[in-house]
C-alpha cells in the first residue's frame, strides 16, 4: 500500500478535498523515501472531525506532525 501510493504520488505533500454527502473529506498523501501515507481528514455537517492515518483513526495531533 505504501509503496503504491509512492508510485502513484510526487515526493512530498499532495492534498485533495472531496465532498461527500453531507461530510468534507480533506485527504494528504506524503511521500519520503519511497514510502506514501495517506491522511484523511472527515468533516461532518453536524460538527463532528475524524482523523485518519492508512485507514486507521488517529488523534488529531498525529495529522499536523506528519502532514503540516
Amino acid at each position: 500500500f505504501k509503496k503504491d501510493l509512492a508510485e502513484k504520488y510526487p515526493s512530498g505533500l499532495t492534498e485533495t478535498t472531496t465532498e461527500e454527502g453531507n461530510k468534507t473529506i480533506i485527504t494528504r498523501v506524503v511521500v519520503s523515501e519511497g514510502k506514501g501515507n495517506e491522511y484523511k481528514k472527515v468533516i461532518h455537517n453536524w460538527g463532528g472531525v475524524f482523523y485518519f492515518k492508512n485507514g486507521t483513526a488517529v488523534p488529531e495531533r498525529v495529522w499536523k506532525q506528519e502532514t503540516e
